[in-house]
């Protein structure tokens, strides 16, 4: 059944979202306020914490939900003045455990993570003031490592994306360049044995956002925010010059995107209304309106099970269903019910008035 709940608030004012994921009926949601992160359950029985993060200075953090009702958490940072990458596992129930893979890294950039079972991450470093390297990362240890030229200049903000692809690659999707002036929206395939092949999908004067997911067909999503304008585009990861880009909003911000049976759906923060949207990235192109967030707070898309998704941010998070489309129509309906039970209200009081004041008269008999 289509049904959309109402949004949520576990958290207090001082917390917010920085990332969720769904474990049978619970939500396992990773929580800011102020320097500190917590795991936490939330559940029908409240909120349980599981785990207080113990890494100083994350380089980039996620949490993914498995299918067996499992979940990971990884993040990149300084432990007891070690840098390494840190990895937290646990299950529907309260027990987690943790594991800490120190690396020999100097000048660390940014942690991404690679959504799949098993825990793994793409931890990207300054080799050199010229050079980048990218290492994979496991709980076991680390793993394949690709060198690149380093970008001249990454504006204010790290904006970069990784997804793992077919044939046991990595897409990397990167805006590097002079912030203001030109940044290249750049995908780099990440192969064995070193290979990188590299393609300049775009180029706007600065990306302030990204966000990427895969399919099960294998298509990339890539959906960016520039000058508060959300844009997206699908295609082939080896054939990127088939990308066709569609704008979703404008003024937005905030986009996320995610990779559904059926294909794909996005989510932003209005900035007119202050509210979260989603949609489906199809050809009906049909947005459903949810709850009011800030402007600084991210938008966590996440699948709900088989049939729902769940969308936080700020210290709210709400489940919809995933058929946008057919839930916003019904929010439609639901709408225009709402608004027109009062007029016909009145209008039955007044039809009932007229015909109290006036009766019809039944004259039997002739004419």
């Amino acid at each position: 059944m289509l049904e959309t709940t109402r949004a949520e608030e576990h958290l207090s004012r001082s917390e917010e979202f920085i990332a969720a994921a769904v474990v049978g009926e619970d939500v396992i949601a990773v929580t800011r306020n102020g320097g500190v992160r917590t795991i936490a359950r939330i559940g029908q029985d409240g909120t349980t914490p599981l785990a207080r993060l113990d890494v100083e200075e994350p380089f980039g953090e996620a949490l993914v939900s498995t299918a067996d009702s499992h979940w990971w958490y990884g993040t990149a940072g300084f432990r007891e003045q070690q840098f390494g990458t840190l990895f937290i596992t646990g299950d529907s129930g309260d027990t987690v455990s943790s594991t800490f893979v120190p690396h020999d890294v100097h000048a660390p950039f940014m942690w991404l993570r690679l959504e799949e079972e098993k825990p793994r991450g793409l931890l990207v470093f300054f080799k050199s003031t010229a050079e980048m390297e990218a290492r994979e990362v496991t709980a076991a240890a680390e793993g394949r490592r690709w060198t690149f030229e380093a970008p001249p200049e990454y504006g204010l903000g790290i904006v970069w994306s990784a997804e793992p692809i077919a044939n046991d690659r990595i897409a990397l999707v990167t805006a590097d360049g002079k912030a203001g002036i030109e940044e290249r929206l750049t995908l780099r395939i990440l192969g064995n044995e070193g290979v990188i092949a590299t393609t300049i999908l775009r180029t706007e004067r600065r990306f302030d956002r990204i966000s990427t997911a895969v399919d099960g067909r294998g298509r990339l999503a890539v959906v960016c925010e520039w000058a508060w304008n959300v844009e997206a585009a699908i295609f082939a990861p080896d054939a990127p010059g088939e990308a066709k880009w569609q704008k979703l909003g404008a003024p937005a911000e905030n986009p996320a995107v995610l990779a559904v049976p059926d294909g794909f759906v996005a989510a932003w923060r209005d900035r007119e209304s202050g509210r979260i949207r989603v949609q489906e990235l199809s050809a009906r192109g049909v947005s459903l309106d949810l709850f009011s967030t800030h402007e600084r707070m991210p938008v966590v898309l996440r699948r709900a099970g088989d049939d729902d998704l769940l969308i936080a941010s700020g210290s709210a998070y709400q489940r919809i269903p995933r058929n946008v489309a057919a839930a916003a129509l019904l929010e439609w309906i639901r709408d225009v019910s709402a608004s027109a039970a009062p007029a016909l209200d009145r209008y039955r009081k007044e039809w009932s008035f007229i015909s109290n004041e006036r009766p019809i008269e039944v004259v039997e008999g002739g004419t």
